[in-house]
């Protein structure tokens, strides 16, 4: 379970909701966060201040239910981009499963059919908060552990390269000594067989 003592920044994009001081006290009756929530009702406004906007935020809801597809897929793609690894939970209008399948397709964290004037009550906000901000988690939790796991193996490949590298060093030295002693042993063969002997050398 989630500690009662994280913090969570939630910003609703899209569509204006009067109630935001009264739903995040509802909230902080049912999840296992201390959830901070803020909208941005203009869209166009919020592409505009991208970087300010979401500073600080932990996970957005983006309302598309009012929005064409096209748009739609654009208005993702470019808080993506700004986001890439911020959990964005999207709602689009019931009909619309084709983009739904794009947004998850493109990374969303959650997909949600709204039909007409965004409306949702605290507990189910909170399920979907707290299970994305769950999901993000784990994801990160993951990515560090196969980082941490690549960083290891990379680490074992460089010492095994590097032993392999005076190895493989000692051997071409074992080998040059190897082929020395032979050439000076064929020298002494060739001086032999030309005459270039003693009795004294013989009997070494």
């Amino acid at each position: 379970m989630t500690s009662q003592y994280e913090n969570i920044n939630v910003l609703l994009v899209g569509t204006p909701l009067a109630e935001v001081d009264e739903i995040e006290k509802e909230l902080g009756k049912t999840i296992d966060l201390e959830c901070h929530l803020s909208e941005c009702p203009d869209l166009n406004v919020f592409l505009d201040n991208i970087d300010e906007q979401i500073s600080g935020i932990d996970i957005i809801l983006l309302d598309l239910a009012w929005a064409d597809s096209a748009d739609s897929e654009n208005f993702f793609k470019m808080i993506q981009k700004s986001a890439p690894d911020m959990p964005i939970v999207v709602f689009t209008r019931e009909e619309d499963r084709p983009l739904a399948l794009f947004m998850l397709n493109k990374g969303a964290s959650e997909v949600r059919s709204s039909s007409g004037k965004f409306k949702i009550k605290p507990n189910r906000l909170g399920d979907l908060i707290e299970d994305s901000w769950a999901r993000h988690k784990n994801s990160q939790e993951k990515e560090e552990e196969s980082a941490k796991d690549l960083k290891e193996e990379q680490a074992l490949s460089a010492k095994d390269l590097k032993e392999e590298r005076i190895k493989s060093a000692e051997n071409l030295k074992e080998e040059k000594e190897k082929g020395a002693e032979r050439l000076k042993e064929k020298d002494r063969i060739i001086s032999w067989l030309s005459g270039g002997y003693s009795l004294e050398r013989l009997s070494d």
